[in-house]
């Protein structure tokens, strides 16, 4: 039984908060560009506790997310989806695609916006946006140092830790960002044969970043983002599964999935034009070993 008291004081009501996205590649407010997008603010992804880009398919419209069981989203959006090594919505963090073997890293954290394109994107994003396009941004460091973390529980002993920390190096110049991400649950199912738990899962992500701000027109980031992730029991065969959660079967493997992507960003901007270069360097190391 839980208990809940809401005081509201000095309240005003009015007109929603402005969004401004970077759909087309420049900052625009949210209502005012020809694109069916859903965005999602920082407040909103914290008080949701959105720890999965699977996890906002119950609150964006004609969007579906799903994990077969093995860490890797299979994502559509308006139906549209594919298992292939060609995914059909491209995902984007800070502006780079970060896939590992056939997909990307899912985990949202240190999140400061996400924008959901609905429909074909590739006139601006290229290749892989047939769907849509998931676009993701983390917070970003100021003048101030700040740090926060959060600490999550749930059924099946599930558990997961957030951390972020910013701050400037050199003020109005130089900028550290760092954060990461542990997350860890209990199987679903019980193997008689192992006396363990059949699906227990758990990884640890991260988030690296220095930006330089040269002069009001030119801005340089460099940023590795990382995965590293261990199923034990993959594509879990329950056919002969009974009372519910229960196997015995010696069909058992250990699925590690190590991603690592760094990046470089170098971005000008004057009254005639907003150009980016990006740079990137991506390894994905998949393999399944025996677990007894």
């Amino acid at each position: 039984f839980a208990l809940t008291l809401f005081i509201i004081t000095n309240t005003t009501f009015g007109q929603i908060d402005t969004a401004f996205v970077t759909a087309q590649k420049k900052v625009e407010n949210a209502q005012k560009i020809p694109v069916s997008l859903s965005v999602l603010n920082a407040n909103e992804i914290e008080k949701l506790q959105l720890n999965n880009i699977k996890d906002i398919k119950s609150i964006v419209p004609n969007f579906y997310s799903a994990d077969p069981g093995d860490g890797r989203n299979v994502t559509s959006i308006r139906g549209i989806a594919t298992t292939s090594y060609d995914p059909a919505i491209a995902v984007n963090i800070d502006g780079v695609n970060p896939f590992n073997l056939d997909t990307y890293i899912p985990e949202l954290f240190d999140i400061e916006r996400i924008e959901i394109l609905r429909g074909p994107q590739g006139t601006l994003y290229g290749r892989n946006a047939t769907g849509g396009v998931i676009n993701i941004y983390t917070k970003q460091p100021s003048n101030t140092s700040s740090i926060n973390a959060s600490l999550l529980g749930g059924n099946y002993n599930q558990l997961t830790a957030k951390m972020g920390f910013r701050t400037p190096l050199i003020r109005n110049k130089l900028y550290l960002g760092l954060s990461e991400m542990y997350d860890k649950r209990d199987g679903f199912y019980q193997n008689k044969f192992t006396k363990k738990d059949y699906d227990y899962q758990y990884g640890l992500s991260g988030n690296y970043y220095i930006r330089y701000i040269a002069s009001p027109n030119w801005d340089a980031t460099i940023n590795y983002k990382h995965r590293n992730y261990n199923n034990y029991g993959p594509f879990p065969l329950t056919m002969n599964a009974n009372n519910g959660f229960e196997l015995n079967q010696n069909a058992t493997t250990i699925m590690k999935d190590k991603s690592n992507n760094a990046s470089f960003v170098l971005h000008h901007k004057n009254e005639m034009m907003d150009i980016q270069f990006q740079s990137s360097f991506q390894d994905n190391y998949r393999y399944y070993t025996d677990m007894l």
